[in-house]
């Protein structure tokens, strides 16, 4: 393990940890581990243990076509003869405090255990079962795939390979290590007779390479994947274990959350019945807080996409808005605890698509998002700068790249700021110069604002009904103008910090005849919004 952090709180409060009595009975009650870019969902059943996994580049659609986030597959385990008699004991677990989920439960007086993580730092799936009795294990391990790939299977290793219909060629694979008993091929699927202990390894990759200038698409990711998984077979399950700890806590433990709740190891379904009820629990609410915090180490790390509308999990082959990048809210949201809470190495994925989206979009051909400067998109994005139709969100390109001034404001880095953040900036003021009008008393507004998923509508009696659906152009909107003086505010102060003069600002922030509180809505006097 790593010497001790001055970073990191020693006085941490107590263990966090989710645990239930009782196995997932569907999917939204299964735990989820992810190394950023390889997800799953882990049921844990007494008989079957199920894991339904991800990979974040497993996309439909492409840079003109919307596509969705697509589920990879399922791997099961079925037991034989390892729970003989009613199981007791049962306690399935997440511990937030080193990303490892863990069952344990007795039957037939042997004591059972799982161990499942996914690894940043080995890049592999974990999966860890012993018991207390020599050869107590035995079982079938088999491998699905949500788009029917061919499934082969080997001694000690199962695959499964395919192509989806944008050509995009995916390849997971399974291999199994045993201590004892024996280990074969039976009908596609690996059996485990009598074993002491097994580790099974999960790999998962597909030929999508993060770049516009290489159309999105690289190498077959079969021998990446055969080098990912003998170099994990070589390492030992404790070795393992103890890279992924170590490099995980070195995010998670730099902030801790003390809400002086007395102690509560109560089953965490049973203190979300009771807080949904109105029990005061602080210590129920630090575990959520921790609780975001660990699902975006799982689902953003450099290297890989961004954490999406449902980080990296998803069981759908439609999944909800496409598990999409939607810009009136989601994607900035999902980032708003990186700086705050000292996870600004997970804000690396978001940045890296934030600036190929916007090399996109700047190439666009479409009339309904073209600029003279700057650029805008569609409210939902896929990873390739593919969109849906479904609403043009202007002002989201500002929104997002809010993001990029937080992580020059957090950190300091003037090369960041003087080479991502300020070019960004100043291209999307240049698109409100353009497109902003004024007032008769001279103010700015934007002509064609929108409240997404609010409306308004004015119904015939005058009264106003909140409807999503509705996206009419109202001049001026709150919600537009308060983004857009957030930008100009942003570019000044990003200016000044690299000492640009104030006249390469534009015209909208340019005194004396134009400053940033000109823009309708804002105090120009303190400089904060209405």
């Amino acid at each position: 393990m790593p010497a001790e952090n001055p970073c990191v709180p020693t006085d941490r409060p107590a263990a966090q940890t989710l645990w239930y009595t009782e196995p997932a009975a569907e999917w939204v009650q299964a735990l989820p581990v992810g190394n950023g870019s390889l997800g799953g969902m882990i049921f844990s059943g007494v008989d079957q243990e199920h894991v339904q996994f991800n990979e974040s580049t497993l996309w439909s659609g492409d840079q003109t076509q919307m596509g969705s986030y697509q589920p990879w597959g399922d791997l099961y385990i079925d037991f034989a003869g390892s729970a003989a008699g009613p199981p007791t004991a049962y306690r399935r677990e997440l511990s937030l405090d080193d990303a490892v989920h863990r069952l344990t439960y007795t039957a037939g007086g042997v004591n059972y255990r799982r161990e499942i993580f996914s690894s940043y730092p080995d890049q592999v799936m974990v999966i860890r079962l012993t018991a207390d009795r020599p050869g107590a294990l035995s079982g079938t391990l088999r491998l699905t795939d949500a788009h029917q790939a061919a499934i082969t299977a080997t001694a000690d290793n199962i695959s499964s390979s395919g192509r989806l219909s944008n050509g995009l060629v995916y390849r997971a694979q399974v291999g199994v290590l045993n201590d004892g008993g024996t280990v074969e091929t039976v009908s596609g699927s690996i059996q485990i007779n009598m074993a002491d202990s097994i580790t099974i390894l999960l790999v998962a990759g597909t030929s999508f390479f993060n770049s516009p200038s290489k159309t999105w698409r690289g190498e077959d990711p079969a021998a990446a994947l055969d080098q990912r998984i003998a170099h994990a077979s070589q390492i030992t399950y404790d070795d393992l274990k103890r890279n992924h700890i170590a490099d995980y806590q070195a995010l998670y433990q730099r902030v801790s959350l003390d809400l002086a709740s007395p102690a509560d190891d109560r089953p965490t379904a049973d203190r979300h019945a009771d807080y949904g009820n109105g029990t005061k629990d602080p210590g129920f609410e630090a575990l959520l807080f921790q609780y975001g915090r660990y699902l975006l180490i799982s689902s953003s790390r450099p290297g890989g996409l961004p954490a999406n509308l449902q980080g990296i999990w998803n069981m759908d082959l439609k999944p909800a808005w496409y598990s999409g990048y939607t810009t009136d809210i989601n994607i900035e949201m999902n980032y708003w605890l990186a700086e705050t809470t000292s996870l600004g190495e997970c804000m690396e994925p978001y940045i890296d698509w934030l600036t190929n989206l916007a090399t996109v979009r700047k190439q666009n051909e479409q009339p309904a998002i073209a600029a003279k400067r700057g650029w805008i998109a569609y409210g939902t994005n896929n990873p390739m700068g593919g969109y849906s139709t479904w609403v043009i969100h202007r002002p989201g390109s500002a929104w997002m790249t809010q993001h990029l001034w937080s992580r020059y404001a957090f950190g300091g880095d003037k090369e960041f700021l003087r080479t991502i953040a300020y070019p960004a900036l100043k291209e999307l003021c240049e698109y409100w110069e353009d497109y902003l009008v004024a007032t008769p008393d001279g103010s700015l507004i934007t002509p064609t604002g929108w409240s997404p998923e609010h409306g308004p509508v004015k119904q015939a009696d005058g009264s106003i009904k909140l409807d999503e659906s509705d996206r009419s152009a109202q001049p001026g909107a709150s919600y537009d103008q308060q983004i857009i003086w957030d930008l100009f505010t942003n570019y000044i102060e990003a200016a000044g910090a690299l000492g640009v003069e104030n006249g390469d600002a534009g015209e909208a922030t340019r005194p004396p005849n134009r400053q940033v509180g000109a823009i309708a809505g804002m105090d120009a006097g303190c400089g904060q919004p209405d």
